[in-house]
């Protein structure tokens, strides 16, 4: 995510808050989030994407969102997620 993209995904979090993420999308790409934050059960903790990743998990089951993981590198610890109708991307390496 560039700096505009990133810029005009905080207008719209401005806007139209976070309880519907329909209203964001598309989202984009918001980076690689550390395995430890979830396998603890919390959520990265830089502000924006913390908000963000809480609230799609939240909201998941409600809109009937699709969660697509693609693994790869040594032993499959590379993961790449995306939710396409949210076009929100975002990878998470779980090496060891």
């Amino acid at each position: 995510m560039n700096d505009k993209e990133r810029m005009n995904l905080i207008r719209k979090i401005g806007v139209f808050g976070l309880k519907d993420l329909r209203k964001l999308a598309p989202i984009g790409d918001i980076g690689y989030l550390n395995a430890i934050d979830f396998y603890r059960g919390s959520y990265p903790k830089s502000g924006m994407i913390n908000d963000i990743m809480k609230a799609f998990y939240q909201q998941k089951k409600r809109y009937g969102w699709t969660e697509t993981c693609t693994s790869s590198r040594y032993r499959n610890t590379d993961n790449s997620y995306s939710c396409p109708e949210l076009k929100l991307y975002w990878a998470i390496d779980s090496g060891d």
